[in-house]
């Protein structure tokens, strides 16, 4: 099948009609109708039925047209690139952010970064560390957002900032704390974790069992620190997040405490080993580094 084929096989079924079809190519009716006359003459298999009510796919339509489905986006998405060029803008922005970054500082960098480059696209995808990875292995995503990044083969790493891991607790949990905490204050205490497996809830939990003798109970575990917040602000508990999950939207609930456990918490950006960096990712990396220390304080 040529490119032309799948494109109007794709606009048939997925319009359910000929004429439908024509609508969303802006090409005619009869046109339509014989580029898929065509096609399935070339496969030697009919791709619809006709019937009194419209076109219904056969089996061998419903087969093919996930793999349609797929060639029809990656033409979208190359079509996007080209208007792009046309227009004189960079190519698309596509970042992928850890879950806290992408409630707290990332929504004000793109803004920032969409009011410089009005022209052109956003794509925008939150990820855990070994999803990012993967996304940028596929090729879904150019630029990773993460913490503790580590080198990965065929991977490199664009260090950004760092960050801290701060105490959050139920709003008047504590009376007569100072502004920070330290380990000996988790004792006693019901400790939300997050998953070992993720690179912030091992470098923590590590750092716990090296420095004190509390008891690491694991009674409630989470994959994200944000999820992590909202259940400390229901009562939860209290748990050791990083500090743009904790000052993130949805903070009336809880109370922020220093952590004095000086553990290196570092936040970079993760791109393909020979892929070049364009000039409006660097500015939306300049972006969301000065959102990160806004956040920060």
């Amino acid at each position: 099948m040529r490119l032309r084929q799948i494109e109007v096989f794709y606009a048939v079924y997925s319009a359910g009609s000929i004429s439908k079809a024509g609508e969303l190519l802006g090409v005619s009716q009869p046109a339509i109708s014989k580029v898929l006359r065509h096609t399935e003459d070339t496969l030697g298999y009919e791709l619809f039925e006709r019937t009194t009510t419209g076109l219904v796919p056969t089996k061998e339509a419903a087969d093919l047209f996930e793999g349609a489905a797929k060639v029809f986006n990656e033409v979208n998405r190359f079509r996007a690139r080209a208007t792009s060029a046309k227009l004189g803008s960079d190519k698309p922005l596509r970042i992928a952010l850890a879950p806290s970054i992408g409630l707290s500082a990332g929504p004000r960098a793109i803004a920032a970064f969409a009011k410089r480059y009005p022209e052109t696209s956003i794509e925008i995808e939150t990820f855990h560390f070994d999803e990012a990875v993967n996304a940028l292995r596929t090729e879904q995503t150019d630029i990773a957002i993460a913490y503790q990044p580590y080198p990965r083969e065929g991977l490199r790493i664009i260090p950004i900032t760092t960050a801290k891991f701060v105490c959050v607790t139920p709003k008047g949990h504590w009376t007569g704390k100072g502004a920070t905490i330290t380990t000996r204050d988790l004792n006693s205490e019901s400790v939300i974790y997050l998953d070992v497996d993720a690179p912030l809830g091992h470098l923590l939990s590590s750092h716990l069992e090296n420095v004190s003798d509390i008891q690491q109970s694991r009674r409630i575990v989470v994959n994200t620190y944000y999820i992590a917040k909202m259940l400390v602000a229901s009562g939860a508990g209290i748990a050791i997040v990083d500090e743009y999950a904790a000052r993130g939207p949805s903070s009336d609930g809880v109370d922020i405490y220093g952590f004095t456990e000086n553990i290196g918490l570092s936040v970079g950006a993760i791109v393909r080993e020979n892929y070049k960096v364009s000039v409006s990712e660097r500015a939306f990396l300049d972006d969301l580094t000065a959102e990160l220390r806004v956040v920060s304080g």
